[in-house]
């Protein structure tokens, strides 16, 4: 790292320093790297604010640098934001009881806070949240509900003054809570759906569907027969049976689909339908020969061309091959189309060299762009319907440069300007590639796509090459196509969605000018970029979701 620093070009940019200082020291202490981290904070930029290093330290668990964090950069990190989410997350008990201790979370950050502590069950939280800073506890109430967590729920109806008192028993009924169903039961605080039997079947919780059938009765049972075998729950499927529980002719094509044989066996013997040629199409499409066997010994209904060219699109050869020496549907017209979009190159030439359907030049251009040289490389030498620009486009857009190289090396289809455009959403290496090597250039839309993914060193490449032909404050306006009109009046401009506190801010002190005029949103947890604004002298004007809209000092509106 040291090494890396004493070879800084001359003259790299101010900002682009706090962009890499802010990766590395994150990267530091989410490892416990305390050495490279104290050098970076001590050495490197000894008065840089670290925008990213308590989260990461949370997110991995790293108590120690947390507390060496608190005890010698208090002033330069950002704290009580939202790193107590992500050690709720990953259940680093002994960081979370440390932040709660030591932090004092922001106004602005409890609700995301206790949301994510509901998510993950953390009742301790949840309590603390609401008990010391009066956290309202709707939205905790229902994410605890879609997870399962019956405790927090409980207490929550209990002890908190919630708008909806009643409980999702669709969810309660998804994640087996028997014990919440039968409390909210009690007392009156919901009722079942159709949609509550679908959740409790599809999970194979027995109890909870006896439960459901001897409460409610058969009537909402509509479709559960169909999702036990979809799901594999024969013990459902038998009970279900045993109490005369109406079915659909769809059951064997889900089981068959999801290649669930004794399934498949247990309907045949067991229940009388209009089965359909589904069933062997999902098996074939799924992989499952030894389903797809089975139903060709023992059923009648067969199965369409769709079954060789979907066992083909997702690599099964056994299955292709099975199906071609047995069955005479065989298959789809260009079967080799989609088998070499997902980089199946043997089924590729096997398809080539038995079948006759053949491929288009969709082949080549979905291989490009999902970085399967080996299969453009075969096409290119065993079959002549080519491609077209969208296969280095497509090829750029993923960042796969070996594949847009080769293309430029032994194709002439050449690209469109789409294909820097969508190289910029990240891929650095493949947009300095296509500039030095292709003609076709850029649009505003490659600075749109490298500023909004926050890629500060795409941004810097686009401008240090456009020789100041492209406006970045117009390339940025209007990228947020939700912003409410009451925001943006007048000839205000705005730069949407900061991705990165260092782009933008680099953004705003490097056209001062254009910065007079424009606004920028801001999400309300990121209290770094919020301070720094409020020190700039704007103005926070709109608050929406989670976010905060900012204007300059200068607006008068």
């Amino acid at each position: 790292m040291r090494f890396l620093a004493s070879r800084e070009p001359a003259g790299l940019e101010s900002f682009d320093r706090q962009w890499l200082f802010n990766d590395a020291t994150a990267h530091a202490a989410s490892h416990g790297d305390m050495e490279s981290l104290a050098w970076l904070t001590e050495s490197y930029l000894p008065a840089m604010f670290l925008t990213k290093a308590v989260t990461a330290a949370a997110d991995s668990g790293q108590l120690d640098v947390l507390k060496w964090l608190h005890a010698n950069l208090y002033e330069r990190c950002n704290w009580g934001s939202t790193e107590l989410c992500n050690a709720i997350r990953n259940k680093h008990g002994d960081v979370i009881e440390w932040l709660q201790r030591t932090v004092v979370p922001q106004e602005q950050c409890r609700a995301e806070i206790m949301a994510e502590a509901a998510k993950c069950g953390n009742l301790g939280v949840v309590k603390w949240l609401r008990i010391d800073y009066h956290v309202d506890a709707d939205e905790a109430k229902t994410f605890a509900e879609q997870y399962g967590h019956s405790d927090v729920v409980q207490w929550i109806i209990t002890h908190c003054d919630v708008t909806n008192w009643y409980v999702d028993f669709d969810a309660a009924a998804a994640n087996g809570s028997l014990e919440l169903l039968q409390w909210a039961a009690d007392r009156v605080l919901g009722t079942s759906t159709r949609r509550t039997i679908k959740s409790a079947v599809s999970t194979g919780n027995l109890e909870v569907v006896k439960w459901l059938y001897d409460e409610f009765g058969e009537c909402r049972f509509e479709g559960a027969f169909a999702e036990a075998a979809r799901k594999g729950h024969l013990a459902v499927l038998r009970w279900l049976h045993e109490h005369d529980v109406s079915d659909s002719g769809e059951i064997m094509d889900a089981a068959a689909g999801k290649g669930f044989l004794e399934i498949v066996r247990w309907i045949h013997a067991n229940r009388k339908g209009a089965f359909s040629t589904a069933a062997m199409d999902l098996a074939a499409r799924n992989g499952h020969l030894d389903v797809v066997k089975w139903l060709h010994n023992n059923r009648q209904e067969g199965c369409t061309a769709s079954a060789m060219s979907d066992a083909a699109r997702n690599g099964f050869l056994d299955v292709v091959k099975w199906l071609h020496r047995h069955r005479s549907e065989g298959c789809r017209q260009f079967a080799m189309d989609e088998p070499g979009a997902f980089g199946h190159l043997e089924v590729v030439k096997w398809l080539h060299e038995n079948r006759t359907e053949g491929c288009s030049r969709f082949a080549m251009n979905a291989a490009a762009a999902n970085g399967h040289l080996e299969v453009v490389r075969w096409l290119h030498e065993n079959r002549s319907e080519g491609c077209t620009a969208a296969a280095m486009n497509g090829a750029a857009k993923n960042g796969h440069l070996e594949v847009v190289k080769w293309l430029h090396e032994n194709r002439s289809e050449g690209c469109t300007t789409d294909a820097m455009d969508d190289a910029s959403c990240g891929h650095l290496e493949t947009v300095q590639w296509l500039h030095r090597n292709r003609a076709e250039g850029f649009t505003l839309a490659a600075m749109r796509n490298a500023f909004t993914g926050g890629h500060f060193d795409v941004v810097l490449f686009l401008l240090s090459v456009s020789s100041g032909r492209f406006p970045i404050f117009r390339t940025c306006r209007g990228m947020n196509q939700s912003e409410p009109s009451e925001v943006c009046k007048g000839e205000s401009q705005s730069l949407g969605r900061a991705p990165c506190s260092e782009l933008a801010t680099w953004l705003l002190h490097n056209y001062p000018k254009r910065a007079e005029v424009c606004v920028c949103m801001v999400l309300a947890d990121d209290w770094y970029f919020m301070d720094w604004f409020r020190r700039m002298g704007w103005k926070p004007t709109y608050r929406r979701n989670g976010e905060v809209i900012w204007r300059n000092k200068s607006q008068t509106w």
